[in-house]
């Protein structure tokens, strides 16, 4: 697998969720900065063995707040960063 895409929603309880599309993988934040490491380290748990784990992950926004509009931005900077994010 060389690519992940992960579906980023607002928690109706605050914060934002993350659930990869194609595998088992779900897991939430209080904010965008703290999801992106928490999906870095959910891919690393989830495929423990490097030469088979994603070398790129990619996100997919779906929010609904707009005050969330500014942590967009964010977002696609993660996105921007996909040959960076495995490797840390």
């Amino acid at each position: 697998m060389t690519e992940i895409v992960f579906l980023i929603e607002d928690d109706p309880d605050g914060g934002y969720t993350a659930r990869a599309l194609g595998e088992s993988i779900f897991t939430q934040a209080d904010d965008m900065d703290s999801l992106r490491d928490m999906i870095r380290d959910a891919v690393r748990c989830h495929f423990p063995d490097e030469s088979s784990r994603p070398k790129v992950i990619r996100s997919h926004e779906v929010l609904r707040n707009p005050v969330s509009l500014r942590n967009r931005v964010s977002g696609m900077y993660f996105i921007q960063l996909k040959t960076a994010i495995s490797d840390r």
